[in-house]
């Protein structure tokens, strides 16, 4: 089904490239459930990302900025902060 926004990038592509055809489909995208947790690190307070389907826990990421301002603070590489954060949140999953 043509859309007036789909309709207007076509032309403006086929109007300002040398491209003589546009290809398009149709995408749809399943994603799991979110939510932000706050670990305590010995660099400070993180935020933890977690992404869940339903009651199971599918993956945990701390937030690369809360990392990186944490590190700089204390003089020590991103990695570091982001494991201790990591490690943090998985102990409160193993104790509650």
């Amino acid at each position: 089904m043509a859309t007036p926004v789909r309709e207007a990038v076509i032309a403006a592509i086929l109007r300002e490239t040398t491209t003589i055809g546009v290809r398009y489909a149709p995408r749809e995208r399943t994603v799991l459930a979110r939510r932000t947790v706050e670990v305590a690190t010995r660099y400070g307070t993180i935020a933890v990302k977690v992404a869940s389907d339903g009651a199971s826990i599918e993956n945990a990421a701390p937030e690369y900025e809360a990392c990186a301002a944490a590190a700089r603070q204390h003089g020590v590489p991103v990695k570091l902060v982001y494991a201790a954060a990591l490690a943090a949140f998985d102990g409160t999953r193993a104790g509650g």
